[in-house]
C-alpha cells in the first residue's frame, strides 16, 4: 500500500525476522507523534515513538522486532500505527 496524499507517505514493509525497522514520520503541525506496533486485532505490542515535535520535525527509530517486554515478536503479520498532528495512518 502506497499512500501519498497530503498528509504524508506511507509504504509497505517486508522485514524478516531479525530485520530492523526503520520507521520516519514528519509532521505538518506541532503537536505529539506517537508510532506504535500493533497486532491484527489492534493491541498495542510495543510504542516505538511517542513524543511532542515542531511543525515540519521528522522522528527517526529504528523497530528491532521486540514488544515492550523486550521479547522478539513470532513471524507474522504487524499494523505499524502512526499518529502525527491532525493525521492518523
Amino acid at each position: 500500500m502506497i499512500d501519498d496524499d497530503d498528509d504524508g507517505k506511507v509504504s509497505e514493509n517486508i522485514v524478516g525476522p531479525g530485520s530492523p525497522l526503520d520507521v520516519q514520520a514528519t509532521a505538518k503541525s506541532a503537536g505529539r507523534v506517537r508510532i506504535t506496533i500493533r497486532s491484527l486485532d489492534g493491541a498495542v505490542l510495543r510504542t516505538i515513538v511517542d513524543q511532542d515535535v515542531g511543525v515540519g520535525e521528522t522522528v527517526r527509530e529504528t523497530w528491532d522486532g521486540k514488544n515492550t517486554s523486550a521479547s522478539a515478536l513470532s513471524a507474522g503479520i504487524y499494523v505499524l500505527h502512526i499518529e502525527t498532528p491532525g493525521v492518523v495512518k
